[in-house]
């Protein structure tokens, strides 16, 4: 009895408690709590090389613009049954979830028009659609239409004005309390990245006043990273910039490695891990829909 209380006591003199439950890999250190994952220490690396995504492509269309819902079981999308860079329509594909198959495109008839109708944009609660429509003239207005959930219909487009012109405005996508897009009103043919707060007319950005076109701007939920296609010189990838904060200038990352190659690659959307990049590539000639993972 005397060696089991001295045992006790020892073991209290030295600060030992017994049974307390152990620590687990998501308990806090001083109030701050301490991220055993993977990710919060170890940055992601480059994309691997991508692929076609299957059953999406048709021989001698041009299938690009797309964007998706959060969980990325709706994919909206433009197809060009013709030639040029006239005559889209929206589509859209749905499946279960991540690892099932795409199911067959069936057409968006109450956004579509005889005109072009291309570049959407999901909002994050994939309620609300922001694309570009020549509905009412020859030039890309900013429209957007409303649903009151994922399985309703699409309701009757309004155009935003503030974000339209007179000229070519396509792309919008609203982050933060502001939004980008691309449009041609510096010069007519040469489309630009524009950065705007809601409500009101945007402003050219700097990483977009030098030659070729900038267009297809994707932000991250956090709006801090911009991934985008840029052409120099006739070669069209994606590239990257990010900022530090919502009111920091942007700084140019540079190309995307492995995923911009000696092919066009545009309309990029990545998801909200950042694991999955969906873009738009001629890779095999035309413009189809492909994913690559990291």
């Amino acid at each position: 009895m005397r060696r089991l209380f001295l045992f006790a006591v020892v073991l209290c003199g030295c600060g030992i408690k017994l049974n307390e439950q152990p620590i687990s890999a998501d308990a806090s250190v001083d109030g701050a709590a301490v991220d055993a994952s993977p990710d919060a220490t170890v940055p992601l690396g480059n994309f691997n090389p991508a692929a076609k995504i299957s059953g999406l492509s048709l021989d001698g269309a041009i299938e690009d613009d797309l964007t998706l819902n959060t969980a990325e079981t709706e994919l909206i999308f433009a197809i060009n049954l013709g030639t040029g860079n006239g005559g889209k329509n929206l589509y859209v594909t749905t499946r279960a979830n991540q690892q099932a198959a795409w199911g067959t495109p069936a057409e968006i008839t109450a956004l579509n028009t005889a005109g072009n109708d291309s570049t959407p944009r999901l909002s994050a609660d994939g309620l609300t659609l922001y694309y570009a429509t020549t509905r009412t003239g020859t030039s890309e207005d900013v429209w957007m239409s409303q649903r009151a959930s994922a399985a309703a219909a699409w309701g009757t487009p309004t155009m935003i004005a503030t974000a339209s012109s007179t000229v070519n405005d396509r792309w919008y996508s609203p982050c933060g309390g502001k939004y980008i897009l691309a449009s041609d009103r510096a010069v007519a043919g040469d489309l630009d990245l524009y950065e705007g707060t809601l409500g009101q007319a945007p402003s050219r950005l700097a990483l977009s006043t030098t030659g070729g076109a900038d267009t297809a701007p994707f932000l991250t939920p956090d709006c801090l990273s911009l991934y985008w296609a840029k052409d120099n010189a006739g070669q069209v990838d994606l590239f990257l910039a990010t900022r530090a904060s919502v009111t920091s200038a942007w700084q140019v990352v540079g190309a995307v490695p492995v995923v911009s190659t000696a092919a066009r690659e545009e309309d990029p959307w990545l998801s909200a891990d950042g694991r999955r990049l969906y873009f738009a590539s001629a890779a095999d000639g035309e413009l189809d829909l492909y994913l690559a993972t990291r």
